[in-house]
């Protein structure tokens, strides 16, 4: 009888191979204030903390014309701050036209308070995505693309750009910004449409099953529940920084190593030279040469 493996509803064997190589999407509601700031980060238009490969650029696809733009900018330069201010001023506009569906569709008016007119998604990757060699890597790209525009066509939500970070200590991934509504103006949100969590998992591997990967865990196998953009992000920085104070730790503890063994060097060599001036009579008014030191 196989066992399953502790706090998920797999065997071990299933849960070891699910764990080798698999994506993640997640998918959120933000406030006006709140995707303000993710277009910072995403778009770089602002000094990133956990970019550590800042020679490496940010491929951002702009789908507001219609068509997709692609555009590949460094964190803080010009282009990158004028295409994030693009993005920031459709904020109204995007409001405006959800509270004119709603008014239209279903006779409502926009609570902002319970009803928020963005989404933001991210699409990650296993460690596993590190291996691939460049080729694969431009693979993973073109999948991307065609998971987030797959995922955005299955909800009816307009997309309006992909960013693609490869700039950062940890894995490649993907974030996207849409309408928080479709098109009749109805919020599509995991909070608020039962079983869209399952379904994005199942729509995030549909591209990279040829690459060998597997979907990500849901709520019913995990027993748990998914982090936020947010939090993910922080679990992230709470795991690079851990393992940097672990790496830290350890050269401490190896200087501090070879401080004490110098130490019992240097009190060795005082002790032997002390015991050699008492030995040859000089005056240490009767003390030894331990007390001495």
């Amino acid at each position: 009888m196989q066992t399953k493996t502790k706090g998920t509803n797999m065997t071990d064997e299933e849960y070891q191979n699910h764990n080798g190589q698999f994506t993640n999407v997640r998918f959120e509601h933000n406030t006006y204030k709140q995707m303000k700031a993710e277009i910072k980060h995403d778009l770089r238009t602002i000094k990133v903390r956990r970019v550590s490969k800042p020679k490496n650029p940010t491929i951002v696809f702009d789908y507001t014309k219609g068509e997709m733009e692609r555009h590949d900018v460094f964190m803080q330069s010009d282009e990158t701050i004028e295409l994030g201010q693009k993005f920031i001023d459709l904020l109204p506009e995007i409001e405006n036209r959800h509270r004119k569906l709603l008014r239209k569709n279903y006779n409502q008016s926009l609570n902002k308070e319970r009803v928020h007119s963005f989404n933001m998604g991210v699409l990650t990757f296993s460690d596993s995505i590190n291996e691939l060699d460049a080729e694969k890597r431009e693979e993973v790209l073109k999948l991307g693309i065609k998971t987030i525009e797959n995922i955005c066509k299955e909800y009816n939500i307009k997309l309006h750009y992909i960013s693609y970070h490869f700039d950062e200590d940890g894995n490649p991934h993907f974030h996207y910004f849409t309408d928080g509504f479709c098109s009749q103006g109805r919020t599509i949100s995991p909070k608020r449409n039962k079983n869209m969590g399952k379904k994005l998992q199942d729509l995030g591997v549909q591209f990279f099953k040829s690459m060998g990967f597997n979907r990500g865990l849901d709520k019913g196998i995990t027993k748990g529940r998914h982090m936020s953009i947010e939090e993910y992000k922080t679990a992230q920085d709470a795991i690079k920084e851990n393992q940097a104070l672990k790496e830290e730790n350890a050269k401490l503890k190896k200087n501090l190593k070879k401080a004490q063994k110098l130490q019992n060097e240097i009190m060795s060599a005082l002790i032997e030279m002390i015991t050699e001036f008492y030995e040859i009579g000089m005056n240490y008014k009767g003390k030894s040469p331990e007390e001495l030191l």
